[in-house]
């Protein structure tokens, strides 16, 4: 049989992706193949990219092998999902002491141990949310429910790395029940989009209550005439 091409393979895996087929694309992880084309597509790391925004914790297990890989990149985009799916950074993780006696940048065994061993402390039915919550508190922005009160917290988690600034832009998008295209044209920038923007909508806000607060204050109609005095219309 003739071997599939590099566009179709791409097809394939973006329709898998799209159709939250996760499981199917896991299984993608175990593919070795490594198609010629102009670029080389190496299907496991395409699986392992797309597997970022999965939320799954089977995904993570089969991504911590990944970071054993012979090939560098196929280790970097792994370890990069990894830190997606769990928010938590390898670098904070190694800060925490996760793996005992590791006390700098973890070789390629080191990983796979450090990542087994953290996806192993994650309980069972802990929602992918407060795993979410947790990687924040680890660098100091406690949430226990992430909502409109923790904006500006947000806002500053956007300036921190990645995975931080990922998936604070993805809260932000769910409190907010609105998703601009943040990583295209001038909006690029995560931070650059979402902080102008919130700043908008807090003196929009403080406006409208303002407006409300006067409208309470005074009626729909205005102030009320003092006894003896007649409203002058200063428009003529």
């Amino acid at each position: 049989a003739t071997e599939p091409s590099a566009r179709v393979i791409s097809t394939y895996l973006d329709q898998l992706h799209l159709l939250e087929a996760v499981e199917a694309l896991t299984q993608c992880l175990l593919d070795p193949r490594i198609i010629s084309a102009e670029v080389p597509l190496i299907i496991r790391e395409r699986a392992a990219r797309l597997l970022a925004t999965s939320r799954s914790r089977a995904a993570a297990t089969q991504l911590v092998m990944l970071l054993a890989d012979d090939l560098p990149r196929v280790r970097y985009v792994a370890r990069s999902s990894l830190e997606r799916i769990t928010n938590h950074s390898e670098t904070d993780l190694v800060l925490a002491g996760t793996l005992p006696g590791l006390i700098g940048p973890p070789t390629a065994a080191q990983a796979v141990d450090l990542w087994h061993r953290f996806l192993a402390m994650v309980p069972p039915g802990l929602s992918h949310q407060d795993l979410m919550l947790k990687g924040f508190a680890l660098r100091g922005l406690v949430m226990e429910q992430p909502s409109k009160q923790h904006f500006t917290s947000l806002a500053i988690a956007l300036g921190w790395p990645s995975p931080y600034r990922d998936n604070a832009h993805e809260l932000l998008t769910q409190v907010l029940h609105y998703e601009p295209e943040v990583g295209r044209g001038n909006r690029v920038d995560a931070a650059k989009f979402w902080r102008p923007w919130l700043s908008r909508r807090r003196k929009v806000r403080r406006a409208l209550m303002w407006q409300a607060a006067r409208q309470q204050r005074e009626g729909p109609l205005g102030p009320e005439l003092r006894p003896g005095f007649a409203r002058v219309d200063w428009t003529h």
